[in-house]
Protein backbone atom coordinates (compact mmCIF):
# COMPACT_ATOMS: atom_id res chain seq x y z
CA UNK A 1 0.00 0.00 0.00
CA UNK A 2 1.46 3.34 -1.09
CA UNK A 3 0.93 6.41 1.05
CA UNK A 4 1.69 10.05 0.45
CA UNK A 5 1.87 13.08 2.74
CA UNK A 6 1.14 16.53 1.43
CA UNK A 7 0.64 19.97 2.91
CA UNK A 8 -1.83 22.48 1.51
CA UNK A 9 -2.10 26.11 2.66
CA UNK A 10 -5.57 27.50 3.43
CA UNK A 11 -7.00 30.77 4.72
CA UNK A 12 -8.57 30.69 8.15
CA UNK A 13 -9.98 33.00 10.80
CA UNK A 14 -9.03 33.12 14.48
CA UNK A 15 -11.68 34.31 16.96
CA UNK A 16 -11.30 34.77 20.68
CA UNK A 17 -10.55 37.26 23.44
CA UNK A 18 -12.88 39.72 21.72
CA UNK A 19 -10.75 39.72 18.56
CA UNK A 20 -10.89 38.35 15.03
CA UNK A 21 -7.85 37.89 12.76
CA UNK A 22 -7.22 36.26 9.41
CA UNK A 23 -4.51 33.60 9.25
CA UNK A 24 -2.79 31.15 6.92
CA UNK A 25 -2.85 27.50 7.94
CA UNK A 26 -0.95 24.53 6.54
CA UNK A 27 -3.11 21.42 6.57
CA UNK A 28 -1.00 18.27 6.42
CA UNK A 29 -2.87 15.34 4.89
CA UNK A 30 -1.95 11.68 4.56
CA UNK A 31 -3.31 9.89 1.51
CA UNK A 32 -3.17 6.11 1.24
CA UNK A 33 -4.42 3.90 -1.59
CA UNK A 34 -8.01 2.71 -1.16
CA UNK A 35 -8.58 4.96 1.87
CA UNK A 36 -9.97 8.48 2.24
CA UNK A 37 -7.45 11.28 2.98
CA UNK A 38 -6.74 11.85 6.68
CA UNK A 39 -5.79 15.23 8.16
CA UNK A 40 -3.18 14.70 10.84
CA UNK A 41 -1.72 18.15 11.47
CA UNK A 42 -2.62 21.84 11.32
CA UNK A 43 0.10 24.51 11.46
CA UNK A 44 -0.73 28.20 11.82
CA UNK A 45 1.83 29.84 9.52
CA UNK A 46 0.94 33.52 9.90
CA UNK A 47 -1.61 35.79 11.54
CA UNK A 48 -2.63 39.31 10.50
CA UNK A 49 -1.89 41.57 13.46
CA UNK A 50 -0.85 40.80 17.00
CA UNK A 51 -3.05 38.71 19.26
CA UNK A 52 -2.78 38.36 23.04
CA UNK A 53 -2.09 34.95 24.49
CA UNK A 54 -5.16 32.89 25.17
CA UNK A 55 -7.70 30.51 23.70
CA UNK A 56 -9.10 30.95 20.17
CA UNK A 57 -11.34 29.19 17.69
CA UNK A 58 -9.63 28.50 14.37
CA UNK A 59 -12.30 28.58 11.68
CA UNK A 60 -11.49 26.77 8.46
CA UNK A 61 -14.05 26.32 5.71
CA UNK A 62 -14.99 22.84 6.87
CA UNK A 63 -14.42 22.83 10.63
CA UNK A 64 -13.65 24.73 13.82
CA UNK A 65 -10.65 23.85 15.99
CA UNK A 66 -9.76 24.99 19.49
CA UNK A 67 -6.25 26.45 19.69
CA UNK A 68 -4.22 28.38 22.24
CA UNK A 69 -1.52 31.01 21.80
CA UNK A 70 0.98 30.40 24.59
CA UNK A 71 4.54 31.74 24.84
CA UNK A 72 4.37 32.80 21.19
CA UNK A 73 3.40 29.33 19.93
CA UNK A 74 0.09 28.00 18.65
CA UNK A 75 -1.05 24.79 20.37
CA UNK A 76 -4.01 22.56 19.56
CA UNK A 77 -6.47 22.01 22.40
CA UNK A 78 -8.30 18.77 23.03
CA UNK A 79 -11.52 19.16 24.97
Amino acid sequence: MLSQVRGDVHSGVLRGNGRTARCRVRVVIKVANDRPPVVFEYQILSVEGLLPEGDYNLLLGWETLNVRLQNGEWLALVR
